[in-house]
């Protein structure tokens, strides 16, 4: 039992290790980033999906008019006795 946890203390280490090292290779603002390494096997790589952007979704049920004071105003909205 003490070999296996030595084992797992082991390999810990040695990811944290590649993660730090992954980061600096990639120029990533990441501390930590495997990226680089699962980019080397391209089985790894995460097929892509349709493109989620934004505008594919309506949102005319979520409209709503505010008014905004002009610079210089008061805001109405922020008056005690309106």
């Amino acid at each position: 039992m003490d070999d296996f946890l030595k084992g797992v203390i082991g390999f810990s280490v040695f990811i944290v290790i590649a993660g730090i090292v992954g980061s600096a290779a990639n120029n990533s603002e990441k501390a930590f980033d495997l990226s680089p390494y699962f980019n080397l096997f391209p089985h790894f790589k995460r097929e892509e999906t349709a493109d989620l952007t934004p505008t594919q979704y309506s949102t005319s049920h979520h409209k709503t008019s505010i008014n905004l004071a002009s610079p210089g105003q008061i805001d109405p909205r922020l008056s005690l006795f309106g």
